[in-house]
């Protein structure tokens, strides 16, 4: 089953699908550089990107920052996620039919 996003638009009174190639940008993401912090390895100051991947590199350690964890799965086997998608799926296309009988 292919991916979808809607919207909901207020001029019709009900949701509006999204196709996905107006959601991705050919543009590069552009991230910030890091604020200048004390490390907690010897206490010096590291200042931006660079220079903390140099501190990592001399102390031997690799950065953990939250959300770059590894999680196995949670007990869910590919059919049960591809049987809770299509249940998903089911209610939202019978909100959209309500929707659209109320027009």
């Amino acid at each position: 089953m292919a991916r979808r996003r809607f919207r909901y638009d207020k001029a019709t009174d009900s949701m509006v699908e999204i196709p996905l190639e107006d959601h991705y940008s050919d543009a590069p993401e552009v991230q910030g550089d890091l604020p200048p912090f004390r490390s907690p390895l010897d206490g010096s100051i590291v200042r931006g990107r660079k220079e903390y991947r140099e501190h990592m590199r001399q102390h031997g350690v690799v950065p953990f920052e939250s959300g770059s964890e590894k999680v196995g799965p949670k007990g869910r086997t590919p059919e049960d996620r591809k049987a809770m998608r299509e249940f998903i799926w089911e209610k939202v296309d019978r909100v959209n039919q309500g929707h659209k009988a109320r027009d």
